[in-house]
This record gives C-alpha cells, sequence and structure tokens, in this order.
C-alpha cells in the first residue's frame, strides 16, 4: 500500500519522517526500519512537540478497509509567528534535536519491553520457523489421545484460588492461571510444583504452551516464558487478556488493545525472538473474541457478524464474510471455517471465504428461533454443536447433516474431540461420550466441581473450585475383547 503523506516543516522533519518512520516510502533509508509500534510511537512523540498531527486512528500493518488510499500524517498549524518558539525555524531545529534524544531513550526502553533485543534469555532455544501448537484452529480436536475406559487419580494439589481459565499442558508440566494473580507450573507426573510467578488479582488470561514454551496474557502484556523456570524470554505490551495466543510456524498471534482498550486488532511477532513482524489495528472492525489459524491465514470475528481472514505472513485483509446474524468467534478444521449463532452452524470455505452451508440448531422442522448454537467442536469427521448450554448436536462435517442428538438436564460446556471420544464437561463432572452415537461411556467421581479441563497424551487434568486445586488423571486404555464366539 502507498499511503499519502503531506509534511510541510523543515528537511530535518521530512528526512526523518520518510528515512526512518516510513519505511518502506520509496526513498533509500540510511537507517534500519522500525517495527510499526515504535514508528507509531515517534509519530506521536514529533505531534506532542507540535512538529506534526497523527490521526488517533492511524495504523500501519495491513491493508486498509476496501484499500482506500489513507492519509496518515497532517500538516500541523502554527502555532506562532513571533519569537522563538516551534514556529520560527531556530525554534525547530532545537525541537528536533531534542525530540531525536527523547525517541532514543523511548526506544531502547520500548525494545527491552517488547523483546526486540530477545529477552534474559536469548532467542528461544529449540524454536524454529515451523513450531506450531496443538490444535491452532481451535477446533477442539485434540491429537494423539487413544481411546479411553476411565481414569485414575495420578495427584492433586491444592491452590490458592480457583483457575481464571482452563489449565494448559506442556512438554512434563502444567500451568494454570489463578484469579489471585499467580501463574503456577506442577509436574506432570507428581503434581510437584515446578515454578510460580505473582501479578495481580485477575489479570491472568487463556493460557498456551507450545513444546516448552509458556504464552501468558498477564494484565495487558504478552509474557512468553520458559516451561523449565518460568524465567522470560520476551514479552510485549498491549495485548487483550482474554485471548488465548496462538502459535503456527514460528509466528505467534494476539489480539491487540489500542487507544486504552477501545479499539482492538491482530498483532503477529517472531515466536524465538519476540520481533513485531506486522499489525492490523483495524481489520475491517473491531476484533472479538477468541482468533484461530491455519492455511496460512489468521481468522477472527469482527464487530459481531463478520468473520475476516488476513495473510498470517504480512497481515493484509484476505476475504471477509459478512452474516445475516450475531456469530460466534471461528473455529478452523482443514479447509472449513465453522461459527455458531441464532442462526445454527454456518460452514465458510477457509481459503476463499466462500459461504458453503448452514445447518439450523432445531430439530429437524423445528424452529431455530431463540436457540443459539456455541462455538462447535470439529474433529474426526463430526461437528459437535452445544445449542443452549443443555444439548448437543452431532453432524457431519462436510455437508452438516445431522447425526444424533443429547438432550441434557444441566449446563453442558464446550465438547473436546480426542481418542474417538467427546469429553464434556457437564454439570461440574468431566464426561465422556462414544462421538458416533453420543452415548455416555465414563465419567470421573460426581463432585459438581470441576470448572475446567486439558487433555494431552495420556493425562487428564481438571481444575476444581470451591477448595481449589488441580489434579491429573491418568487415561485408562481401552481392554481387548479377546473372546470369541
Amino acid at each position: 500500500m502507498n499511503e499519502t503523506a503531506d509534511i510541510s516543516e523543515s528537511d530535518a522533519i521530512n528526512t526523518y519522517w520518510n528515512e526512518l518512520v516510513r519505511p518502506g516510502s520509496g526513498r533509500t533509508k540510511v537507517t534500519p526500519a522500525l517495527d510499526p509500534g515504535l514508528a507509531r510511537l515517534m509519530v506521536r512523540l514529533h505531534a506532542a512537540a507540535g512538529e506534526i498531527t497523527a490521526p488517533d486512528d492511524m495504523w500501519t500493518g495491513a491493508a486498509p478497509i476496501r484499500h482506500e488510499r489513507v492519509s496518515m500524517v497532517r500538516e500541523a498549524p502554527r502555532t506562532s509567528d513571533r519569537g522563538i518558539g516551534r514556529g520560527h525555524p531556530v525554534g525547530r531545529v532545537a525541537s528536533v534535536l531534542a525530540m531525536a534524544a527523547v525517541v532514543l531513550v523511548a526506544i531502547g526502553g520500548m525494545l527491552v519491553t517488547s523483546g526486540l533485543l530477545g529477552g534474559a534469555n536469548g532467542p528461544i532455544p529449540g524454536v524454529g520457523a515451523m513450531t506450531t501448537g496443538q490444535d491452532i484452529g481451535r477446533s477442539g480436536a485434540i491429537e494423539g489421545v487413544a481411546p479411553s475406559s476411565g481414569a485414575r487419580l495420578l495427584w492433586q494439589v491444592k491452590v490458592t484460588a480457583d483457575t481464571s481459565g482452563p489449565p494448559a499442558i506442556g512438554d512434563g508440566f502444567v500451568v494454570a492461571g489463578l484469579e489471585d494473580g499467580t501463574l503456577l507450573a506442577l509436574d506432570l507426573t507428581t503434581g510437584e510444583e515446578r515454578w510460580r510467578r505473582s501479578f495481580p488479582a485477575h489479570s491472568v488470561g487463556a493460557l498456551a504452551v507450545v513444546d516448552n514454551v509458556v504464552l501468558a496474557p498477564v494484565d495487558g502484556r504478552l509474557l512468553v516464558l520458559s516451561g523449565n523456570d518460568g524465567t522470560t524470554y520476551w514479552s510485549a505490551d498491549g495485548i487483550s487478556t482474554n485471548s488465548l495466543p496462538i502459535v503456527d510456524r514460528g509466528r505467534v498471534f494476539v489480539v491487540s488493545m489500542l487507544g486504552g482498550g477501545t479499539r482492538t486488532g491482530l498483532i503477529c511477532f517472531e515466536l524465538a525472538t519476540g520481533k513485531e513482524l506486522w499489525r492490523n489495528d483495524r481489520p475491517t472492525g473491531a476484533v472479538q473474541g477468541q482468533i484461530a489459524a491455519g492455511n496460512d491465514l489468521v481468522y477472527a470475528k469482527v464487530d459481531d457478524t463478520t468473520i475476516v481472514a488476513v495473510d498470517a505472513a504480512t497481515g493484509e485483509l484476505t476475504w471477509r464474510q459478512l452474516t445475516s446474524g450475531e456469530v460466534t468467534p471461528p473455529v478452523v478444521s482443514g479447509d472449513t471455517v465453522y461459527v455458531g449463532g441464532y442462526k445454527g452452524v454456518l460452514a465458510i470455505d477457509a481459503v476463499s471465504g466462500v459461504f458453503r452451508w448452514r445447518r439450523t440448531g432445531a430439530p429437524a422442522g423445528g424452529s431455530s428461533d431463540g436457540d443459539r448454537t456455541e462455538a462447535p467442536a470439529v474433529g474426526e469427521g463430526l461437528i459437535l454443536a452445544p445449542v443452549n448450554e443443555q444439548t448437543i448436536r452431532a453432524m457431519d462435517a462436510q455437508t452438516g447433516e445431522p447425526r444424533w442428538v443429547l438432550a441434557m438436564d444441566h449446563s453442558v460446556g464446550s465438547p473436546r474431540i480426542a481418542g474417538g471420544q467427546a469429553f464434556v464437561l457437564y454439570s461440574g463432572n468431566v464426561q465422556a461420550l462414544d462421538r458416533t452415537t453420543g452415548e455416555w461411556t465414563w465419567g470421573l467421581p460426581q463432585d459438581d466441581m470441576s470448572t475446567s479441563f486439558a487433555i494431552a497424551g495420556e493425562t487428564l487434568v481438571v481444575a476444581e473450585k470451591v477448595l481449589p486445586s488441580l489434579a491429573a488423571f491418568a487415561l485408562e486404555p481401552v481392554t481387548p475383547d479377546l473372546s470369541t464366539s
């Protein structure tokens, strides 16, 4: 995108802006290009000095809405024509020199804070260009889990407060955020504490783990930590605490918070170093809820009724699909994007954005008015869609044709699909269903205290409330039937 700029200040400002702040302007760059966040900071510092005016909605990184040309900088009015002030040539030169010193100090602090110079441990060991987290599409499908017939308690550890979100399982450990601001990591086999970090209460958001790296949105920052000891590799400010970070091919995608939390967008970092690769501060609207990735794209819900996809490498808008009503954030499985809402389940081509089909959440021949379908789980050829929090509807993942319906007396959470089974949190208890029939297969003891869970390999970790604790269970394998007829 070629942006239009109109600057009638001194040659020094022109050179500084075009060659340092606006890399890619077509002129020879005498200074290494800075990331968009730092460019924005410097523009605003200059605006504070009266040299230029930066629009409140200034942004950098991705193609604008409908690809219109945007004038990002306007000429600032002269504040005085008399005396030596910012409007006087001598005053302009003095202010430029003063601002240069301020900017250099600010840049140094921002670089360290954002991790662009590497964190305490330098580039993250073992992280490469293809490092990818599990279930980057948030489909709820978990790989590497065998069919199970039950679960055996391994350990249970009392914690200082209820969990603020689901636990996340890494390479030999589990990590959980607590409502009192604690970030706690335990050994997955023994339950022994591996490390803990303390932050303000209610500040720890949705956690992601990739191999031995923990990604934790905390109090408006993204912390990228070592799973071994909790030390910080790098951190970045201005991040939504409520959105789960997504890692795909060595890149981290997160929801940004801008304008004091009044606007949201997308930011991409390099996982190994924390370098900001791009940002899109307005992908046709405000980003809402969780994001997803796949097919070299990043998917998001914006402004209640629209799903967008941006290029994972550049942040540029690829497609957008406007729906006929409010929808859930997207989940992605293979070449299809699925969303829920009051219209049932909608399927969209993940690459082109073309609408494929819609299936109502109501029984055949019934009305779906007032029925809300939550974000579905998709895996092993099946869609499992919670409806009105008390019903699960199973559909074919390719066609949306109905398979089975399970109605319950109490609330049911979003399913997870693993090992030919569906795991759900039903009335405070983790239960397993046969995914092909919807019949109950087994469940944990009825204590009505479970709030969330995570599954990896042969281990199930459950967070419990009231007497808050974390408990790990070994999934018992299905015993083959060796009897002969």
